[in-house]
């Protein structure tokens, strides 16, 4: 009996590491963090927005980011008076060939609080990139003047098509969707 409590604090010792010292915990060393990250993994990091998993299904290689609509202007609008609204589009190639992007499109609405849709006018400076470059990032900036026609409620949405004729007639919006914003308009 005298054998088992010496023999069970042993084992207990030894289970909890009671036989070795510990070992002093080193400092890490300092990194930028950027030692290891090629300038492509650099380039195909997601800026901050909206992914758009209908755009990016279109090319397999293709990875597409939507920052905005972000209103451009802090002046205050009343009814009938107009605003500038901006997206940023950007589209990251991880692919081994360039690809052509010439034909991207963007759209803005203005929707009511009972659904009515008024397009908004693009800036015609605003072209599109030709193309996205293998296994790099490209961006475009997109501005958009949006009329209000009454107060009210508002949400000015964004689309993004790689095909400039998707918005003709009455387009998919599901489909193209990229982003809202909410605005209240005074009287």
């Amino acid at each position: 009996m005298t054998f088992r409590i010496p023999v069970i604090a042993l084992v207990f010792a030894l289970a909890c590491g009671g036989g070795e010292p510990a070992e002093e915990p080193q400092p890490a060393e300092p990194t930028s963090g950027t030692e290891t990250a090629t300038p492509a993994a650099q380039a195909t990091t997601p800026p901050p927005g909206q992914r758009s998993e209908n755009l990016s299904a279109l090319q397999p290689n293709v990875t597409v980011y939507v920052e905005g609509p972000t209103r451009t202007t802090t002046d205050a609008v009343s009814a009938g008076g107009t605003s500038d609204f901006e997206i940023t589009v950007h589209v990251t190639n991880d692919g081994e060939t360039d690809l052509a992007i010439d034909q991207l499109a963007a759209r803005f609405e203005v929707w009511s609080e009972t659904d009515e849709r008024t397009p908004c006018t693009l800036r015609e400076e605003d072209d599109a990139p030709d193309e996205a470059e293998e296994d790099d990032s490209t961006s475009w900036e997109v501005t958009a003047t949006c009329t209000f026609p009454t107060g009210g409620r508002y949400q000015v949405n964004s689309y993004v098509a790689f095909e400039g004729e998707a918005f003709a007639g009455d387009f998919d919006i599901e489909r193209y969707y990229a982003g809202t914003t909410e605005v209240v308009i005074g009287e």
